[in-house]
């Protein structure tokens, strides 16, 4: 492995990361499913780059590659703070409080250009499954793409946001009476993202 300012005179890239393979080669697995949402390459762009790349995003290992001119990719260093693909998504990198209290930093999907919304975008590694009798199937390994969860942000601090409004009120306790009105009022369910849109708004008025 080497670092992408190696092979910048090759390649013609700005971008630090690590080659992972050539492209194009068959690389066989006998596990279901997939790490990329969508395994083709899209342009987009890089923080404030005006060049495009062509990009895709690593759902499990939550890190975007480049497929350089040559063919090369490169799992990129988890540096960059913004991904804007040419397919109207937008990733940010994100510290965030998560529903256990830990901090993480993810690349987080931003919500219909909303800078208050974000939300996860994961997948997890089943492993395989041997027969446990004689009328038991094999299973094998498989990646499953995971329950999004979503983010808001609020005070220049990222929340993950629970699902039960007793929690939500918790989560902000000097705003609890207010949330506890306008879910009631609006008939709100955090699980639904057009009601957690409102939510968000609402909470940075």
């Amino acid at each position: 492995l080497f670092t992408i300012q190696e092979s910048i005179a090759q390649q013609d890239l700005q971008l630090n990361g690590q080659q992972i393979y050539s492209y194009g080669i068959n690389k066989k697995s006998d596990i279901q499913g997939s790490v990329y949402l969508n395994e083709n390459f899209v342009l987009g762009k890089v923080d404030n780059s005006e060049k495009n790349f062509l990009l895709r995003f690593n759902s499990y290992e939550n890190r975007f590659e480049n497929k350089a001119d040559d063919g090369t990719v490169i799992k990129l260093d988890k540096v960059y703070n913004k991904i804007s693909l040419t397919n109207n998504v937008t990733y940010q990198l994100i510290n965030y409080r998560s529903l256990e209290g830990n901090i993480e930093k993810e690349y987080l999907e931003q919500i219909q250009n909303n800078s208050f919304l974000y939300k996860t975008v994961k997948t997890n590694f089943i492993d395989a499954k041997e027969p446990v009798n004689g009328y038991d199937t094999a299973k094998p390994a498989k990646y499953v793409l995971a329950k999004s969860s979503y983010v808001v942000k609020y005070k220049e601090s990222y929340y993950e946001i629970p699902e039960k409004t007793k929690d939500l009120e918790k989560l902000f306790p000097e705003k609890s009476a207010e949330i506890k009105a306008f879910v009631k009022q609006n008939k709100l369910k955090l699980t639904k993202e057009e009601d957690v849109i409102k939510f968000a708004n609402f909470i940075n008025n």
